[in-house]
């Protein structure tokens, strides 16, 4: 399909696009007012290996330091931290429930460690992740302490800065919310609107006709709501659109093959109530017009109607 076909699809199938779209903003608001707002409190960790005063002791310790990271990002969310966490803030969730809410990341060859918790009342937010920066020091000590009695952590763990309740959701807001639901809605409209051109087997313009029959359109007569009351083009102007179409149906016909002119033209249609007898009469009278001599045979045997349009017995 070109980009004009697509375009075409569209305009056609304009009504399941608009209500596609009219859905998802509809679904978006309905997600966003049912949806209470989500705040996100965070906190920063440092971690750091002392293993002496010298460059090459700094050196090992900094790579230390870093090797500790990525184990340490994968235990804050462990049940052994959450577990902590729920019996220190005396919460009623399991550990598997409580580490929905904590999230933790560090970037790549970095100290630092970040620590996020997601709630729907601030203050708990920033009470989850406090609780977690009081607890998972405590708890890397004591992972770290050394064999000999006396012996020091070689890494250590401190909170930068405390959180704070944050004072703004960190939740998607409504502009975003209904962005995206006019985005999916007009992504499923579209393909919605595919899919029934796609399914849709009936003729809607010209060019389908010519492609689906493989054979040059003659003629278009337009369609006209006056027509059961004036079906023949002698009751109207000789210059209207629906005359003018009729002689140019003839015209076509009678150039079809110059050189063997056809003399028996048969008007059919596939269902009844299509037009045939009314596009019969007219053919032959923009044939007659045009000085030739024509004979109309019906041949409608359940249903003629050629005598009454023509007004003979």
């Amino acid at each position: 399909m070109t980009l004009r076909d697509y375009l075409r699809v569209l305009r056609e199938q304009w009504i399941v696009v608009v209500l596609a779209v009219v859905l998802g903003l509809a679904g978006a608001a309905a997600a966003f007012l049912l949806r209470p707002a989500q705040y996100t409190a965070s906190l920063t960790m440092y971690v750091s290996a002392q293993l002496g005063d010298n460059t090459n002791a700094a050196f090992q310790g900094a790579q230390l330091s870093q090797d500790r990271v990525t184990s340490y990002v994968e235990l804050l969310t462990s049940p052994r931290v959450t577990g902590a966490v729920a019996r220190r803030l005396n919460l009623a969730e399991t550990p598997d429930q409580l580490a929905k809410h904590i999230t933790a990341s560090s970037k790549l060859n970095s100290v630092l460690i970040d620590v996020a918790a997601t709630d729907s009342s601030p203050q708990r937010a920033a009470q989850l992740v406090n609780a977690i920066g009081e607890t998972f020091p405590a708890l890397v000590d004591e992972l770290e302490k050394p064999t000999t009695p006396g012996g020091r952590p070689v890494v250590t763990v401190r909170v930068v800065q405390p959180a704070a309740a944050p004072t703004t959701p960190s939740s998607t807001g409504l502009p975003v919310t209904l962005a995206l639901g006019l985005l999916a809605g007009l992504a499923i409209g579209v393909g919605g609107a595919l899919a029934r051109n796609s399914l849709d087997t009936s003729v809607k313009s010209p060019e389908q006709l010519r492609n689906a029959a493989q054979a040059p359109n003659l003629g278009s007569i337009a369609y006209d709501a006056g027509v059961p009351k004036r079906p023949l083009t002698v009751h109207e102007d000789s210059q209207s659109a629906r005359s003018e179409a009729f002689r140019q149906l003839r015209t076509n016909l009678q150039f079809v093959d110059v050189d063997n002119p056809c003399k028996v033209i048969v008007v059919t249609s596939s269902m009844p109530g299509e037009g045939k007898t009314t596009t019969l009469c007219n053919l032959a009278i923009a044939l007659a017009s045009a000085g030739s001599r024509v004979i109309v045979v019906e041949a409608d045997l359940r249903r003629p109607k050629v005598a009454d349009l023509l007004d003979v017995e």
